[in-house]
């Protein structure tokens, strides 16, 4: 079963260590659920499907869970997938939402 929460986190971890960013990932989880669950709910089971892609494949690439891979090589991950045209706009929503967030916390 796929532990939503723990993986956001960890996403949300990788992207503030990529942008060199402190904040309080728990925080920015809960505001990244608050925002999804905002969205109509045709874009929320696509971000649902995507989500849920995001790990199978990385499970099945890696032989790993996600949450067992380090820091470094879940950035590059994330990264990585950010360029292929079917997770590109779902990294993006996500990475707006944590630096918003992340930023606004800072000051």
């Amino acid at each position: 079963m796929i532990k939503k929460k723990v993986i956001y986190t960890l996403i949300i971890e990788s992207l503030l260590s990529r942008h060199n960013l402190k904040a309080n990932s728990n925080e920015i989880f809960l505001y990244l659920e608050k925002q999804i669950n905002k969205m109509p709910d045709y874009m929320k089971f696509v971000v649902a499907v995507l989500f849920a892609s995001f790990y199978f494949v990385v499970n099945l690439m890696t032989v790993k869970k996600f949450n067992d891979l380090d820091l470094e090589k879940r950035t590059e991950i994330i990264f990585s997938f950010r360029k292929l045209p079917l997770f590109k706009t779902f990294f993006r929503l996500i990475e707006t939402i944590v630096l918003l967030k992340a930023l606004e916390e800072e000051q």
